[in-house]
């Protein structure tokens, strides 16, 4: 939103529907002023408005569980860009998901496991709509208490 003579105002939205036993009673919005916080990406990054408000300035990340594959957590970007709802992707696969396919998924895990990480590794994912694009991967393994995950990080290419 912008006013006339001011600095743009940026808020993240959260939509939550009211139900009591099965009966929707309403809806809870929730406007989080973050305006701040865009303010300090955009002097950090030195990006455009519209770079950060379509995620582009700020590469895609999933930290997916090494045992089942299932990503337990996403950023902003990665929704944007795939066009997912985050609960929809949280606890599922990207093979569930249909964001890679198995032979993609075999060739990542497979250097993945030989080299303990992967850098710059061409990938095509596909968003909701089933499109594709083509994206440069990171990734490393990062061990907590015994349990091991994946930390992705995704860049379109030639960005």
């Amino acid at each position: 939103m912008t006013i006339e003579g001011r600095e743009p105002v940026y808020f993240d939205t959260r939509v939550s529907t009211v139900r009591w036993k099965n009966q929707r009673l309403g809806r809870v919005y929730v406007l989080e002023d973050i305006s701040e916080r865009r303010r300090a990406e955009k002097t950090a990054f030195g990006q455009s408005d519209e770079n950060l408000i379509s995620g582009d300035a700020i590469p895609l990340i999933f930290v997916i569980r090494l045992h089942d594959e299932k990503v337990i957590e996403v950023n902003r970007s990665s929704i944007l860009a795939l066009g997912y709802e985050r609960k929809d992707v949280v606890g599922r696969s990207f093979l569930q998901l249909g964001i890679w396919d198995a032979y993609q998924r075999s060739e990542f895990l497979k250097i993945f496991r030989s080299e303990g990480f992967v850098k710059n590794h061409t990938l095509s994912l596909t968003d909701i709509n089933k499109s594709k694009q083509s994206y440069l991967v990171s990734a490393n393994r990062v061990d907590i208490h015994d349990k091991s995950y994946i930390v992705m990080l995704v860049q379109p290419e030639g960005e």
